[in-house]
């Protein structure tokens, strides 16, 4: 049994991050409205500050989206990939959500649920 509270969208989007005073790229699956699992070629650090904000690069459009770091995943002895919890969306990045899920249920309905 699922325990979120928001269904999660399966899709790739690019983003760039600043952490200290460096600009990173990355990008972004299994998001939904308060969280997104963000991946990079960069190990994060343990140190890093507990919150930051993503810069989504959607087709025509940027949305910046607050986050605070939940857990960072461990890959082959590093950490490359972040689980941060969304806090005070913008409405641009709750509408890119919505659109998102519902293109996700479109094509789910057309392969019969085979992605």
């Amino acid at each position: 049994m699922d325990k979120r509270l928001y269904p999660r969208v399966n899709e790739t989007v690019s983003i760039k991050f600043l952490l200290g005073e460096k600009v990173y790229l990355g990008t972004v699956t299994d998001f939904s409205e308060k969280g997104m699992l963000i991946h990079s070629a960069l190990k994060f650090p343990l140190e890093w500050s507990s919150s930051f904000e993503v810069l989504l690069i959607v087709k025509d459009r940027r949305i910046t989206v607050p986050v605070k770091i939940l857990r960072l995943l461990e890959f082959e002895h590093y950490y490359n990939s972040i689980a941060v919890e969304v806090y005070e969306p913008p409405k641009e990045y709750l509408d890119f959500v919505e659109s998102s899920r519902s293109r996700d249920r479109i094509h789910r309905e057309e392969t019969n649920g085979f992605i």
